[in-house]
């Protein structure tokens, strides 16, 4: 436990860091690849190994399944080196290798769903389809390096299906469990909810892609697509609103509804680009204002400390609070950032956006030293 621990604060550590990098104003396409691959990606696959053994009541991860995200980072630089140096001959082996990874994992995930006494947990359908997503972006990415004459189209595909289905899928799946555990109320919905809109958010990615990718209206489809098993999630949360604001957890509860919110409005930034309010290039520090940094802060305001083994309760308790103090306001200032990069006013939002974010990693090592 102490391992898996330790690479997921690394992990976080890279993912605060590359957004950083990002957000001060960088755009080609290594700083991007930095943010995704080298910090988001291996972030989601730690959390995915963290939860599969909960979802499908089996022991933990061993460890060469704990160090696969620490694997991934490792390639995933490799891929950002590459790039830089424009080495594209590289990238592609690479990227097979990255598959191979993921596979083990998919691997992995089905063999301890099958250990599962009366079946596993719906929510392991979403982490497999997620990484489906996944596999079929860096199978697109390998395609767009062999045939350069259509890398336009095969990125925007290679990106939207990490985005949407990738992302978006492994984040709403984990918070259809996660989010009424942070807010303290009981759904007895989620597991009816899990099975019936998988098929919905998984159609609902791969319109958004290609459609992205080759006809624009089709990528339209998938916002009710996508929607409608968000407002589902958002819908129980409005009779637990009192309850929730006098939560010592508030912070993170109102961080996770701020991701959810933010990936709404993320499935909705077409719009500002078809108007050129927005630069296309935005779109991916659109998508971290918005919903990358509320979800992560406000699940590792709640997990964190509940990963601090051999603590006692009152000090995990003490980091909850810290790491939970200020959510409301970050959440605010991150959806209010991505409102004015919208409106063309990168030269703030980016700022303001990295200052938010050094403030909570403040927050985390204070936490880690009380605790």
């Amino acid at each position: 436990m102490k391992i898996s621990v330790t690479l997921l604060a690394v992990m976080a550590g890279v993912l605060f860091l590359s957004l950083s990098l990002l957000l001060v104003g960088h755009r080609h396409l290594p700083i991007v690849h930095l943010v995704l691959a080298a910090g988001v990606l291996p972030l989601i696959l730690g959390a995915m190994i963290q939860f599969t053994p909960v979802l499908t009541r089996t022991r933990p991860a061993g460890l060469w399944i704990t160090l696969l995200p620490f694997g991934a980072t490792l390639t995933a630089a490799a891929v950002v080196t590459a790039l830089e140096q424009d080495r594209r001959d590289w990238v592609w082996p690479l990227a097979l290798w990255m598959m191979v990874l993921v596979m083990l994992l998919m691997g992995w995930i089905a063999k301890r769903a099958g250990m599962a006494l009366d079946g596993a947990h719906p929510g392991v359908r979403w982490y497999q389809s997620a990484l489906f997503c996944l596999l079929s972006g860096l199978a697109v990415m390998v395609l767009a390096l062999l045939q350069p004459q259509y890398w336009s189209p095969l990125r925007t595909l290679h990106l939207h299906l990490n985005l949407i289905g990738f992302i978006g899928m492994t984040a709403v799946g984990t918070l259809q469990v996660l989010l009424p555990t942070v807010a303290g109320y009981k759904d007895d919905q989620t597991a009816r909810r899990l099975c019936c809109h998988l098929k919905y958010v998984l159609l609902g990615s791969w319109l958004a892609a290609v459609g992205a990718a080759w006809l624009r209206p089709i990528s339209w489809l998938a916002v009710p697509l996508w929607f409608f098993p968000l407002i589902a999630l958002l819908r129980p949360v409005w009779p637990h609103r009192y309850q929730i604001m006098r939560s010592d957890h508030a912070g993170a509860t109102i961080s996770l509804i701020g991701a959810i919110i933010g990936f709404m409005l993320t499935l909705l930034s077409g719009i500002p680009i078809m108007l050129h309010w927005m630069a296309a290039e935005d779109s991916v520090p659109l998508f971290l204002m918005l919903f990358v940094l509320p979800l992560v802060t406000g699940a590792l305001s709640y997990l964190w400390p509940l990963w601090l083994r051999g603590v006692d309760l009152q000090r995990q308790q003490l980091a909850r609070v810290l790491l939970s103090y200020g959510g409301s306001l970050r959440t605010a200032l991150w959806l209010g950032s991505g409102l004015l990069l919208v409106a063309g006013l990168r030269d703030i939002a980016l700022p303001l956006t990295v200052v938010v974010v050094l403030v909570f990693v403040m927050q985390m090592l204070v936490a880690w030293v009380k605790s």
